[in-house]
């Protein structure tokens, strides 16, 4: 409590004075509440403002939980401090770094949404960040833990139509608390590397090709969790064709070879046949749906291959000036966290509302929601069945831009996992105050 208030106690001695104001940013210090399909955005994501070839910042913030490890019951409660040095850069300079890419240990190839070409509209774009997440805890310091991610992109844009963006993702991090069956109050700590070039071809006015190339490798650091480290390759190919100027029409196939380095897990491959949609009508709208067929056939045990209906859709759209929505829906087959268990089905809704109170200040809305089916049953407590859990996620967040160089937010998240197998349950409460400060 008293690293709080003295948080608190710095925010409102530098009030005073203000500059003009920076693009807001509302998060919630080290990506804290990062459950499954959420990825809270972290304290290193830099609202923009200022040309330069190189952008160092640095963020501090305190949490408090009143479920540190996600348990049903004996919830234990934490202060928790998180200090998180960053820094990225761009050649030629750039104002604001490229949007962040999502990554997700159980989705096969790692990226559970599409990646789209982040096109700068220069010939030539290099992009590297890397930042720092230190973790201090007022109770449990046995569990304090420093979590790192660095990113590079490269995007060419050459004559004739042809486009590429190279992306390299390398995260150090770590499950949430209860993942799988682990209730014990320790870290499933892992190492990830991420690799995707996408390479577009705009063969004539209304056409155009999609090629992507992706490698995924996974990695804990603790033997208990080996049966988890695997490497994907994946490939993917879409023919488009432009219905009018601002939409587009597309069929799409996707490959994604499996393997385990343990045969604890079956390897499998999985085909993917998509129809969709993609459009912007404006700058203030942009999107893209497709649904289509899912096949997932396994090395040794054929008769648990999988048929399954499957869907994506992403949605922009800048309400008024002062608003805009965000909204993702998925359904896919994961993999499975729990050993000697296939993979599981999962159906995710994401909504997330912004609004620019003042030029100063902004809010910011985000809900939701997840399903996980696992496909084969397992046996906890003398209850046997299929697995089944909802999780439910809402936040609010608070963000200022006190000065032109400094960003102060504040927030409250709620979390929820409710399971058919009761000792899976919790209900976990955090509330969050941070200060990012960007050189």
């Amino acid at each position: 409590m008293k690293r709080f208030l003295a948080l608190a106690g710095l925010v409102l001695c530098l009030l005073p004075v203000a500059g003009p104001a920076a693009d807001e940013t509302v998060a919630p210090p080290g990506g804290y509440l990062a459950g499954p399909r959420f990825e809270a955005q972290s304290a290193g994501d830099v609202f923009g403002g200022r040309t330069g070839y190189v952008h160092p910042y640095l963020s501090v913030g305190q949490i408090y939980t009143d479920n540190f490890f996600n348990t049903p019951d004996n919830e234990e409660d934490e202060w928790v401090t998180v200090v998180t040095p960053g820094i990225w850069g761009a050649f030629p300079a750039m104002k604001q770094a490229p949007e962040k890419t999502t990554t997700l240990n159980t989705t096969p190839g790692g990226m559970p949404l599409t990646r789209f070409r982040q096109d700068t509209g220069r010939r030539f774009q290099l992009y590297g960040g890397y930042s720092a997440d230190f973790y201090r805890n007022e109770n449990f310091s046995d569990q304090e833990e420093t979590i790192q991610r660095g990113e590079a992109m490269l995007d060419v844009n050459l004559r004739g139509g042809l486009g590429m963006n190279l992306l390299a993702v390398y995260d150090d991090t770590h499950d949430p608390y209860s993942t799988g069956v682990n209730q014990l109050p320790q870290t499933d700590d892992y190492t990830a590397l991420t690799l995707n070039d996408l390479v577009t071809w705009e063969i004539g006015p209304r056409t155009d090709l999609r090629l992507e190339v992706g490698y995924y490798a996974l990695d804990y650091d603790d033997a208990r969790n080996a049966f988890r480290d695997r490497d994907d390759l994946k490939g993917g190919l879409a023919l488009g064709y432009r219905l009018t100027p601002k939409t587009r029409l597309f069929v799409q196939y996707e490959y994604i070879d499996i393997r385990y380095d343990r045969e604890i897990q079956d390897d499998s491959e999985e085909h993917h046949y998509f129809a969709g949609l993609s459009w912007q009508l404006t700058a203030k709208s942009r999107g893209m749906v497709k649904a289509g067929y899912g096949q997932k056939k396994f090395d040794h045990r054929s008769s648990d291959d999988k048929d399954e209906f499957i869907g994506e859709l992403q949605l922009s759209h800048q309400l008024t000036p002062k608003s805009s929505l965000n909204l993702a829906v998925t359904r896919q087959t994961n993999e499975s966290d729990i050993s000697g268990t296939d993979d599981r089905l999962s159906d995710f809704v994401s909504l997330g509302y912004l609004w620019k109170m003042t030029a100063k200040t902004s809010l910011k809305l985000d809900l939701s929601w997840l399903r996980d089916e696992y496909n084969d049953q397992i046996t906890i407590g003398g209850q046997t069945g299929f697995r089944d859990d909802d999780y439910l996620r809402c936040g609010l967040g608070v963000g200022w831009n006190v000065r032109k160089w400094l960003n102060v937010s504040f927030g409250y998240a709620f979390e929820q996992r409710d399971s058919n197998f009761d000792t899976f349950d919790y209900d976990n409460n955090a509330a969050y105050l941070n200060l990012t400060a960007v050189m």
